[in-house]
């Protein structure tokens, strides 16, 4: 069965004539500050228009077609002639608004010294330093004309953004060249991060690095609560995706639109934000009560009995995946008891249980509890017993004759944010 978008997609149009004709389309997407709760910016999106069907044609499509013919910079030049053009009267009424702008490598590469883009900013009648020239730098082959196009726009007054950074053949050392005012997370990294620790340690990566160097940081395709949160929680600064609000076109970006306070938006995320808090110091409470049920069951046990009571309080516990005592100094005095169901068949021979008799003394779970803290939880790592991403729980207690032992449990990284434990 053929749908309609596949129709529309094969639709054939001549991108010569779109050029000369100028048909494009403009639409906004707001960006949103966490400090100030409020749109700060919008990002120009745009498309084509077949003159035949009257049917959109998307920017892929498009592309695809001005570099067959050789005609990217004429493309490029004409999509941001119409996004300026579309802004000139959002402008007059939002002076402190800024406006996002897509440069493609050809108008870097190709057209670097012809201040093209400050002219029709000008013709405008914008201010520079409201424009974001957001730069693809991966598909930028020439550093050194990049950096000439940077310094050259800088210093005309425009800020610079590196777009959807963190994904591809993104460059960390150009980068650092760039020193951009703004970096744009890629859209991969942003979809379903609440669920994905790679991607959260990714991203916290990227705003420790983005703040360390003066830059702000933007999550760009936020599109569900979940992905907003988690966002929040790692300190993003501006916010950009269908959560907050579709592109829209610039007769519909009104003036009450574009100053409201998006205080009911915070709210709700907020909310969202401390119930997530709550229950997982709930989960917390639980586990730390499931310690202190295993360690009155053990705290009268003969030290060479722990192997052969260890295996029961691990299977009582459905999410706990290791099991192992320390001694006050820090040497493991148990075998490691885990299930066997929840290691990675794929890695076992990389990561397996450390046999009794190991030194953990420099293990955070053991040196943490030095200072008779009553118990520890770990950040979430890659555990060598396991392969799996785990949190370390620790607790200290006394057994029948007095001498410090620390029970150790590892739980599932996913299990503490999972609806119940």
């Amino acid at each position: 069965m053929i749908k309609t978008k596949d129709i529309i997609d094969e639709e054939k149009f001549s991108i010569d004539e779109i050029i000369e004709n100028e048909l494009i389309t403009t639409c906004y997407q707001p960006q949103v500050s966490m400090k100030k709760k409020q749109i700060i910016g919008i990002e120009a999106l745009s498309r084509g228009i077949n003159k035949e069907s009257g049917r959109e044609i998307g920017p892929h499509r498009l592309i695809a077609e001005a570099e067959k013919f050789g005609l990217m910079l004429e493309l490029d030049r004409l999509l941001r002639k119409k996004a300026l053009e579309g802004f000139c009267e959002i402008h007059r009424n939002n002076k402190n608004l800024f406006l996002s702008l897509n440069v493609d490598n050809s108008a870097i590469e190709l057209g670097s010294g012809s201040n093209h883009l400050f002219n029709e900013v000008s013709r405008c009648g914008i201010c520079p330093e409201n424009i974001i020239i957001e730069i693809l730098e991966s598909k930028v082959e020439n550093t050194h004309k990049l950096l000439k196009f940077i310094n050259t726009y800088r210093e005309m007054g425009f800020l610079i953004a590196i777009d959807d950074f963190g994904a591809g053949y993104s460059n960390w050392e150009r980068m650092m060249l760039v020193k951009p005012d703004l970096i744009k997370t890629d859209m991969s990294i942003i979809r379903n991060i609440e669920l994905d620790f790679f991607k959260q340690e990714t991203a916290r990566s990227l705003v420790n690095l983005s703040h360390k160097t003066g830059a702000l940081i933007i999550a760009e395709g936020v599109e569900t609560e979940d992905e907003a949160v988690k966002c929040m929680d790692l300190n993003f600064d501006i916010f950009q995706g269908y959560y907050f609000s579709r592109p829209r076109t610039s007769d519909n970006l009104t003036r009450e639109f574009l100053n409201m306070k998006l205080e009911d938006t915070f709210s709700s995320l907020n909310q969202a934000r401390s119930s997530k808090l709550v229950s997982k110091k709930e989960k917390l409470k639980t586990l730390n009560k499931i310690l202190s049920e295993i360690t009155e069951t053990i705290k009268s046990c003969e030290s060479y009995n722990f192997n052969d009571l260890l295996p029961g309080l691990l299977n009582r516990y459905d999410d706990i995946e290791c099991i192992y005592i320390l001694d006050n100094s820090g040497i493991q005095i148990s075998q490691t008891i885990f299930d066997q169901t929840k290691v990675k068949s794929c890695k076992s021979r990389l990561f397996h249980p450390d046999p009794m008799y190991t030194d953990q003394s420099n293990k955070e779970y053991y040196f943490s509890l030095i200072n008779e803290t009553d118990w520890f939880v770990s950040d979430p790592y890659i555990s060598l017993a396991t392969g799996n991403m785990s949190i370390t729980i620790s607790k200290p207690y006394y057994d029948i004759y007095g001498e410090k032992k620390i029970i150790c449990i590892d739980i599932s990284e996913n299990s503490l944010n999972s609806p119940s434990i």
